[in-house]
């Protein structure tokens, strides 16, 4: 017997208004592989790994290798995109594409998603930096969590996309 069982999160409220409704059905879905609240969560808890990978990569590249900072970056987040690549297959989205060609094929939709997701979290932070004088730390994270949703998303819908 589990201790916690919260109730089924029954059907996915039919309006977008009133958000309160919506809190209850994302709260039990948490709990339940499969649903979009526990997709988002492991998403993001996969997401926070990719940033620990990145700065190690980028600490080893730069400062243990001496590559070039910008070289060192990009490196970074290449080694970081294939940490997300698979644990959100197999973690968040339980994917079962197999195959060298197909699993190239949709790491490639992957890094399309991450890269239009950086341009998202480069253009917040760039309009709520010049034009609203926000922090730039704030304001970047703020481009993050837009850029969250929209990976999230694209993800989910694109290379992640059960097909079948």
């Amino acid at each position: 017997m589990r201790l916690f069982s919260p109730p089924p999160p029954g059907p996915r409220p039919p309006n977008l208004f009133p958000l309160s409704s919506w809190i209850p059905w994302a709260w039990c879905g948490l709990f339940r592989k499969g649903h979009v609240a526990n997709q988002f969560f492991r998403f993001c808890v996969v997401g926070a790994s990719g940033v620990v990978v990145n700065a190690a990569a980028y600490w080893v590249f730069f400062s243990l290798a001496g590559i070039n900072y910008l070289a060192a970056s990009v490196l970074s987040y290449v080694v970081a995109s294939v940490n997300n690549f698979v644990w959100n297959k197999l973690f968040t989205f339980d994917d079962n594409i197999k195959g060298l060609w197909p699993v190239l094929w949709q790491y490639f939709q992957f890094l399309a998603i991450c890269t239009i997701g950086m341009g998202i979290n480069l253009g917040v932070l760039y309009l709520l930096v010049e034009y609203a004088g926000m922090n730039p730390n704030l304001a970047n994270l703020l481009g993050v969590l837009v850029a969250t949703g929209s990976n999230f998303i694209g993800n989910k819908f694109v290379a992640f996309k059960k097909r079948g």
